[in-house]
């Protein structure tokens, strides 16, 4: 099936009284918040001077109630139109079945729920916790309602929200949000806050550049004052990875470009490829020259890469954090040996985390999973554009997740994914319906 750009298989669904409307509403709020909702909220406690820490418990209770929510709409409401009785569940139950029983066996060992071993930054408790109510829940739940009929408010609102972001940043940094000194490490002081991980400065701008990308070269801006929009989103989106001097967006933009940029080639969109390709060159020289006048060390670091790999560093944390969970992993192959590092708490590497704590018989079925939402991405990039953004934002997370982020708190990860393959779900349906409809009509 070739892509037809006069055709639109994302296109609305009736409605009436099968519950569609509930399980949409739902979907689009739970997905929203999950992604970049609690983000947000806390964002806004911060430039607000509020205190994050009572927001905790509140906002965990919001993402497991939403994502309830959506399953029982799903299982009553709808009559099981938008549950998709799915191999792709299977691994992803195996997957997190294995993981829990090795944090159950964690409990045993350590004798303790709540307090975290000697040496160890989190307890078993705050790990299951994390895992349940921040990855697990939510992307089952997402996985398991396919409605997603309203895939222009999800965008409209995820794309409001990481704007929105952007702008928290602004206010809390200020005018020092361009005259970053090097790298800015967490607890630094500027004016009167102090900073949140320069990481997630990255990654506010690598959000605010998958929306520009995608809505650019796939949605054809239809004004002059919609495209300088978009292009204040990607300059905004530019500068915040170049003021963060953080490897990962750096990476993760790189990663989720190319496939992109391919899909718009086995499009049949030749000079879209050529324009995006002209494109992307000139936004690496300029993000070279923003570095320059910021006194950004992201170059520099990203050099830094094949230097320490090539002399094995010590000095390099994530060099460390890798060696130590791949002898782990060494320790018990088969069915894994822990679910933390000790003091380093997590490897930062989702692979290599596996290993260590489910082996070979848990990482198989994630394995499965992630690629079949490879798949699954690549299928909305070339035969549902429409839907594409999900898949860009796949792409960057899961390249995340190979630099930060841990099993149980990656929620973006975990959400992304689960979003791209439930789409997926969706739309081929919808094109499976207009294709019967057509041949009826013939």
């Amino acid at each position: 099936m070739t892509y037809d750009s006069r055709r639109s298989y994302a296109g609305p669904v009736e409605e009436s009284s099968d519950g569609g409307y509930l399980a949409k509403a739902v979907l689009v709020t739970l997905f929203a918040w999950a992604l970049l909702g609690k983000q947000l909220l806390f964002m806004l406690a911060i430039v607000l001077n509020v205190p994050t820490r009572v927001l905790t418990i509140p906002s965990h209770m919001a993402t497991v109630g939403l994502a309830l929510a959506s399953v029982v709409v799903v299982f009553f409401a709808t009559r099981f139109r938008y549950f998709p009785l799915h191999w792709i569940v299977l691994p992803f139950s195996a997957f997190w079945m294995f993981y829990f029983m090795r944090i159950v066996i964690d409990y045993q060992a350590q004798g303790s729920m709540f307090a975290p071993p000697k040496d160890a930054t989190y307890s078993v408790s705050y790990i299951a916790q994390k895992a349940i109510g921040t990855c697990l829940l939510p992307s089952v739940a997402v996985l398991l309602n396919t409605h997603w009929a309203a895939w222009r408010k999800t965008q409209t609102v995820c794309f409001t929200m990481a704007v929105l972001i952007a702008g928290s940043f602004f206010a809390i940094y200020r005018e020092n949000i361009f005259s970053f000194s090097g790298r800015m490490n967490p607890g630094d002081e500027t004016g009167d806050f102090a900073t949140i991980s320069s990481l997630q400065l990255g990654y506010s701008g690598l959000v605010l550049l998958i929306f520009f990308l995608f809505m650019y070269f796939s949605e054809r801006p239809k004004n002059v004052w919609k495209a300088l929009l978009l292009y204040s989103v990607g300059a905004v989106g530019m500068l915040l990875i170049v003021g963060s001097a953080s490897r990962g967006p750096v990476v993760g933009f790189v990663f989720m470009a190319v496939p992109f940029g391919f899909s718009l080639f086995f499009r049949g969109e030749p000079g879209k490829f050529i324009k995006f390709v002209v494109g992307v060159a000139t936004f690496g020289a300029i993000a070279l020259i923003a570095a320059q006048l910021t006194g950004s060390s992201v170059f520099d670091r990203l050099l830094s890469i094949h230097h320490d790999v090539v002399s094995q560093s010590d000095q390099s944390d994530r060099l460390v954090f890798y060696e130590n969970a791949w002898n782990s992993f060494l320790e018990s192959p088969i069915i894994g040996s822990q679910s933390s590092l000790g003091g380093y708490a997590y490897p930062h590497n989702l692979i290599l985390e596996s290993l260590m704590a489910v082996g070979i018989v848990g990482t198989i079925p994630l394995l499965v999973v992630i690629g079949y939402a490879f798949y699954c991405s690549w299928a909305l990039l070339v035969r549902y554009p429409k839907l594409g953004w999900l898949s860009l934002a796949f792409y960057a997370y899961f390249c995340g997740s190979l630099f930060s982020g841990s099993l149980f708190s990656n929620a973006a990860f975990w959400i992304s994914m689960a979003g791209t393959i439930s789409a997926y779900q969706w739309a081929a349906r919808e094109m499976d319906e207009q294709e019967e409809e057509e041949a009826l009509r013939s």
